[in-house]
């Protein structure tokens, strides 16, 4: 823990979609934390996920600041914000929490499809599958239980409490309340754009 007295923890309340707008300002929120010399970072998230590109972005971009963050989900961690959430080592929920698990969608142009738009398209669904299942795997490892990832991402969606989360890697601890996370001297909002 530094002992300079400006240098405080801080904390980013993101409510809302995964996208670049949104990616945009958490890049920025994390920019001014290390210019201020903050000591640690809370993430306090509900999301229903959003898009995967940038989903897994913000994943290597969280994975690449040199200062300590957690993730806490306070409600819903969904689709894409479950690789969100997996970017921090101290991961956390509150009791009530659940997580979502689906095959990505892709919305398709508004005009004549033909099949090499359609192989296209087929290819990044499954390169996006792919990555999600390495992403999480790579994250979860010493779970007490495997979940099958790639059969709940090609097929099958699943909907995890916090004890099946716990179970399977995704959260390291279930608080009893927000009164046990890190108090804070800054602290940025952001909701969906």
């Amino acid at each position: 823990m530094s002992t300079d007295p400006v240098a405080k923890p801080h904390i980013f309340h993101f409510w809302g979609a995964i996208n670049y707008a949104s990616l945009g300002n958490m890049t920025n929120f994390v920019s001014n934390a290390i210019y201020n010399r903050a000591t640690q970072i809370s993430f306090h998230i509900a999301s229903n996920g959003g898009d995967i590109n940038a989903g897994i972005a913000a994943y290597n971009f969280l994975r690449s600041i040199s200062i300590p963050f957690s993730m806490h989900n306070f409600s819903n961690i969904d689709s894409i914000a479950v690789i969100l959430f997996l970017s921090a080592k101290e991961r956390y929920c509150v009791p009530h929490a659940k997580f979502m698990i689906h095959p990505p969608t892709m919305n398709g142009p508004s005009s004549s499809l033909y099949n090499p738009l359609l192989k296209e398209m087929a290819m990044n669904l499954q390169c996006d599958i792919d990555r999600y299942v390495n992403i999480f795997k790579e994250n979860t490892q010493d779970a007490k239980e495997k979940l099958d990832i790639k059969k709940h991402m090609q097929c099958e969606p699943i909907v995890l409490d916090a004890e099946q989360a716990k179970r399977y890697g995704i959260v390291t601890d279930i608080l009893d309340s927000p009164g046990t996370f890190p108090h804070c001297a800054f602290s940025s909002h952001v909701s969906a754009v």
